[in-house]
């Protein structure tokens, strides 16, 4: 979600993204890919601007069970191109779904 009082295309604007996750252990893992949707997933209203998002990232755990995590998304957008505008953040809670792999990895 972007909060905004404009539409605009985030393709153009966005100048780095980046993701991590926090398990309820204290282990983060950096994700390594991060990618957005162009196109709206939702129209535009109330000040906000909702795009699909996914992100993919590999960690080191013996066990992973089913909990919540902390999902941090920093983001830079940039209306004038200059390298000084800072970068926000966004957290939210969400949930951690154990899943094997297929391939016994």
């Amino acid at each position: 979600m972007v909060e905004t009082n404009v539409g605009f295309r985030l393709g153009e604007y966005l100048r780095d993204i980046r993701c991590s996750l926090t398990f309820s252990n204290g282990k983060v893992m950096e994700f390594e890919s991060v990618s957005f949707t162009d196109n709206l997933e939702c129209k535009y209203q109330s000040n906000i601007m909702l795009h699909g998002f996914w992100a993919s990232g590999i960690t080191e755990m013996k066990v992973l069970k089913n909990a919540i995590g902390k999902l941090k998304l920093d983001y830079c957008l940039s209306f004038t191109g200059h390298t000084e505008e800072e970068p926000k953040s966004i957290e939210y809670v969400v949930p951690i779904i154990a899943r094997r792999s297929v391939y016994g990895l």
